[in-house]
């Protein structure tokens, strides 16, 4: 199986990442019972791995091009690594909040609903920006 080499898509993988964690910081306010100084910190810890996450479930295809070895078995099922990349998020964001500190009792409360509702937007982000691109102004990657 010969994937074609496509180019790093670093100004898709930013918008999707700023949406998804505009998302995610929109669920964080509702689930999250701190103070608000250490709701904003975590908000802002949380943004940077959204960012991280939604970069390597884009760009993937283009490091299974990049090492023709990985694209046999496991590591060259894209959609299941894809969907690895949004479970680890899941449960690093839900682990993450219960073990962050500043918030009334134990961690910061966020739901698993909201843990893997992120998980899923991640792993399904390269899947939406076709639909998202031509609306977007070609300075943000868009074809608009």
């Amino acid at each position: 199986m010969a994937l074609e080499m496509g180019s790093l898509m670093i100004m898709p993988a930013i918008v999707m990442g700023v949406i998804i964690g505009i998302a995610n910081l929109i669920m964080m306010i509702k689930d999250e019972t701190g103070s608000a100084s250490s709701v904003i910190s975590h908000g802002a810890t949380a943004f940077i791995w959204v960012l991280v996450f939604v970069f390597l479930s884009m760009n993937y295809t283009l490091v299974l091009a990049m090492i023709p070895s990985l694209q046999e078995g496991f590591f060259g099922n894209v959609i299941v690594i894809r969907l690895l990349l949004g479970l680890i998020s899941a449960i690093y964001v839900h682990v993450h909040s219960g073990l962050f500190k500043g918030a009334r009792g134990a961690g910061m409360h966020e739901t698993w609903i909201h843990s893997f509702g992120l998980g899923i937007l991640i792993a399904v982000a390269p899947y939406i920006w076709p639909f998202l691109a031509p609306m977007l102004p070609a300075w943000m990657g868009g074809s608009s």
